[in-house]
């Protein structure tokens, strides 16, 4: 253990040498003109994933792919004159109704400052101040007709290389996680992206991440733009279309504090550079034809493990006219074994076999102020099962969404692609209805609450028997300026036979160069029906400081709690180095710490720092059997950019 540690501090030490090397060759006027991210947007982006940090409790939503497309997006803003939906559907906390309004806008009269998004319909100032940091406007560009050669003569490169010691005191083996990332964006149409990591402990194999994406983006076929390519990837891609309930792999809007977007997520294929595991590795494409008609194919190939192969073979077929989309999508998956799944009490209805064949037909249709969208499919299991997902969104007032949802997923309904609104990860075996609102009338507020009624008819996870649950959240947040913010969040839910009552309490300042975030949250968990009762707090303190002289950040938190349960577990979401996240699940009694650093060594070098440790206190130690008392964590990343 001691070697591997003493490992990790030479290389921290090279790296820190080499990169001052580096420095010392840089033009000063260069560095001095280097602007440093700005705190206050810095933050609020912080504060936009902070509030999806209970989707990732549900896992309904790929943080690590949320966080990497806002960071990518606030380096690379949207040109509001010149986009499209699928550009504006990156941006989660959109309806599709404002992604609509705000095209149609800019297409009659082109925008001359961001102070015009105050006139689009559906656009309230909590959703302007949102949109800040990812937007901007310029006079919309010409049909671009350069070449190939063209593109990649303005091309734009970016590596990032990342070295953790995760748990140096306790980690029985090798402790050392390795991550490399190269992006190439090639004029915005072309674009690859190679991703490789090797886990603490894990030995080079089949099972390694270590991948390649090429997407190739809007490409015209006739001058009259009857026929585009809209994209095709090669290598690792996501492929999601619907609501889900055929194929969707990656982040769905589960239920959270934006109503108005629940049921929507990110059309088509999109290439993949993460470090999950859940992703497919073939080819696809989309085409567009007579800009009403849509067709979309994917292949997948993956192989686990040297003797096991899955295949999957996808079509979608879209409809899309003035407010009316049709889709239909079909995927057969191929698997060279049958898949087998240990008999337990809650899987008795998954899907076993070889062979699933799954399709699905999908509806949007808008009229004035009223939205309707649904979807119904049917899968291959044993027997054959049936699933329906509708609801109906409501825009009464300009700052008023109401927002309406039924569910019925039979249980035999258990499709291997399947990623879908749910109260589980895994949409099987559930009704159930949802009622959600998004309020920001008054100025500077924003309400939003929403409340959900579910059954499962068989056991789950956890749950042994036939249950009825729910879940319900109200949420308030006033915020005069991205400057400052400060939200209230109450929840309550039954699932199975606990009860959990959860209660949030956090602010944001920002002042000059100094950023402040206060937070407090308590749990209450009991057993249905009984009297023991389990509570848990927890609070910190963050603040973070941008240099006036230097393009440099510090940011450090303290953080104390008490969770005695692990029913009681509080997720909050921590700031990590570029393109990673840590939301951890606080359980024990103890104080945790971490400091974050970035320094932009120039305009192409920037290097990220982050060093952590929790203490848990003697007792609970103890308690636990704990063979250390600490978890201390260095994470560090070098960023290329040219």
């Amino acid at each position: 253990m001691f070697k591997h540690q003493i490992l990790f501090l030479l290389l921290l030490l090279i790296s820190s040498v080499a990169f001052s090397e580096v420095r010392k060759v840089e033009n000063v006027s260069e560095r001095s003109d280097l602007i440093v991210d700005n705190v206050s947007e810095h933050s609020y982006v912080d504060h936009i994933l902070s509030l999806a940090e209970a989707l990732a409790e549900q896992e309904a939503m790929d943080i690590e792919e949320l966080e990497a497309s806002l960071r990518e997006l606030a380096e690379n803003p949207i040109n509001l004159n010149n986009t499209d939906s699928r550009t504006l559907e990156r941006l989660f906390f959109l309806s599709d109704d404002q992604i609509t309004n705000i095209l149609l806008y800019v297409w009659h009269h082109p925008m001359q400052s961001l102070s015009e998004l105050r006139m689009v319909y559906g656009i309230d100032d909590y959703t302007l101040r949102c949109m800040l940091p990812f937007v901007y406007v310029e006079a919309r560009e010409k049909q671009d007709e350069s070449t190939v050669r063209d593109w990649f003569s303005r091309s734009r490169h970016e590596a990032t290389m990342r070295l953790d010691g995760r748990n140096l005191t306790t980690f029985t083996s090798d402790p050392i996680y390795a991550s490399f990332r190269y992006k190439l964006n090639a004029s915005n149409r072309v674009f690859i992206d190679v991703a490789a990591k090797r886990d603490a402990g894990e030995k080079f194999s089949a099972r390694s991440r270590c991948g390649i994406a090429v997407e190739v983006r809007d490409v015209n076929f006739d001058k009259n733009g009857r026929f585009k390519l809209i994209n095709a990837v090669i290598g690792d891609y996501r492929p999601s279309f619907g609501m889900g309930l055929a194929v969707n792999s990656g982040s769905t809007y589960g239920k959270s504090v934006y109503a108005s977007k629940i049921g929507f997520m990110p059309q088509g294929l999109r290439r993949y550079s993460g470090t999950s595991s859940d992703f497919y590795r073939g080819a696809g494409f989309s085409v567009e034809m007579d800009k009403n008609y849509n067709i979309s194919a994917f292949y997948s190939l993956r192989s686990p493990d040297s003797t096991f192969y899955h295949n999957t073979i996808g079509l979608n077929f879209s409809y899309n006219k003035d407010r009316l989309s049709l889709g239909l999508t079909v995927v057969d998956d191929i698997l060279s074994d049958s898949l087998r799944i240990s008999n337990t009490y809650y899987n008795a209805n998954y899907f076993r076999g070889n062979n699933q064949f799954t399709a699905s037909l999908n509806a949007r249709y808008a009229f004035r102020r009223v939205f309707l969208l649904g979807e119904a499919a049917v899968s291959q299991n044993n027997i054959w099962g049936a699933a329906v997902i509708a609801g109906v969104r409501y825009v009464p007032l300009q700052d008023v969404s109401l927002m309406a949802l039924y569910r019925y997923y039979s249980p035999h309904y258990d499709a291997l692609n399947a990623n879908t609104f749910a109260e589980t990860s895994r949409p099987n075996d559930e009704h159930g209805g949802y009622v959600g609102a998004d309020i920001s009338a008054l100025r500077n507020w924003h309400f939003s609450i929403y409340a959900d009624l579910f059954a499962f008819q068989g056991p789950k996870y956890g749950i042994r028997d036939a249950s009825l649950g729910y879940d319900w959240q109200a949420l308030a947040e006033f915020s005069p300026n991205k400057k400052f913010a400060i939200t209230a969040k109450l929840r309550g839910r039954r699932k199975g036979t606990t009860d959990t009552y959860s209660a949030r309490l956090y602010g944001i300042n920002t002042v000059h160069n100094w950023s402040f975030r206060t937070e407090a949250d308590m749990s209450v968990c009991s057993d249905v029906g009984q009297k023991n009762v389990t509570y848990a707090g927890l609070v910190f303190e963050q603040v973070e400081y941008g240099f006036s002289t230097i393009p440099m950040v510090l940011q450090g938190r303290v953080e104390a709690f008490y969770i005695t349960d692990w029913r009681n577990r509080i997720y909050i979401y921590e700031n990590d180095v570029l393109y990673a996240f840590s939301i951890p699940a606080q359980y024990g009694t103890g104080i945790r710490v971490f400091l974050n650093w970035r320094y932009h060594i120039s305009e192409h070098f920037a290097l990220y720092l982050r060093v952590s440790d929790t203490y848990y206190f003697k007792q609970w130690a103890e308690s636990r059997n704990l063979t250390s008392r600490h978890r201390p964590d260095v994470h560090l990343l070098l960023k290329v950019k040219y």
